[in-house]
């Protein structure tokens, strides 16, 4: 039989019967091998504690030894196992179950189904609104590069607009000039000639004068103005 020995000693001793209490002060754990005296009711129905009592040799006080046995026949009552509390307790195990399967878990799992809808609605959107912004983007880069050809072709254009304008101008700047200097040159021939032909007069006048007074009145007036102009042919 395994037992375990309590000493209890002191003056303030209490006797020993059922659910008897003692201070805690005075409770002191023996190893002693014990003589059993009497037995004791415990709180469960069982006669496991057993008492001896033994005078101390040195204090001259009696001490009285406390021995807990497991026995045969009694044990702890809460260590057994009742059939009939096995059964009530998987029963009420599986009443709850069914309640909660009943009335909770539908709830749940509908709740858990819509939040991952929700989840699932957010991603998509997510999903839509970065395709939205990649599209945006690409848009915007495609028009920027339109604007920046456009840009392009514009100053191109331009540039090639007042290079035409420039020679334009200049060759209406050159035919402008030449058409000066033409009218210019003409101008001067013209006046040169115009000087030539009043010089031709003006020397055939004058020779006229020169040869009446030369060789006087006798002289045919053709045939002197024919002379002249021979003579001044023949002088250029």
């Amino acid at each position: 039989m395994t037992s375990t020995n309590i000493l209890i000693e002191g003056n303030s001793m209490n006797s020993f019967v059922s659910g008897a209490t003692f201070e805690p002060e005075d409770l002191i754990v023996s190893s002693d091998i014990l003589l059993q005296d009497s037995s004791l009711v415990s709180p469960f129905g069982d006669t496991s504690i057993t008492t001896a009592v033994q005078h101390s040799h040195s204090t001259g006080q009696p001490q009285i030894y406390l021995a807990a046995a497991d026995s045969s026949s009694g044990g702890n009552p809460f260590l057994k196992a009742d059939p009939g509390l096995v059964l009530w307790t998987w029963i009420v195990f599986v009443l709850t179950l069914l309640t909660l399967y009943k009335f909770a878990w539908k709830p749940i799992l509908k709740m858990l189904d819509e939040r991952e809808q929700r989840i699932n609605d957010a991603l998509v959107t997510a999903e839509k609104t970065e395709e939205n912004a990649k599209q945006t983007a690409a848009a915007s880069e495609k028009i920027l590069a339109e604007a920046r050809a456009t840009g392009q072709s514009l100053i191109d254009q331009a540039r090639q607009n007042a290079e035409t304008l420039k020679a334009k101008m200049e060759q209406e700047t050159k035919n402008n000039l030449k058409t000066m200097t033409d009218k210019a040159e003409a101008a001067i021939e013209a006046k040169q000639e115009q000087a030539k032909t009043e010089l031709k007069n003006y020397v055939t006048t004058l020779s006229f004068a020169i040869a009446e007074k030369l060789i006087e009145e006798n002289i045919d007036p053709n045939k002197n103005d024919h002379l002249v102009k021979k003579y001044l042919n023949e002088l250029k």
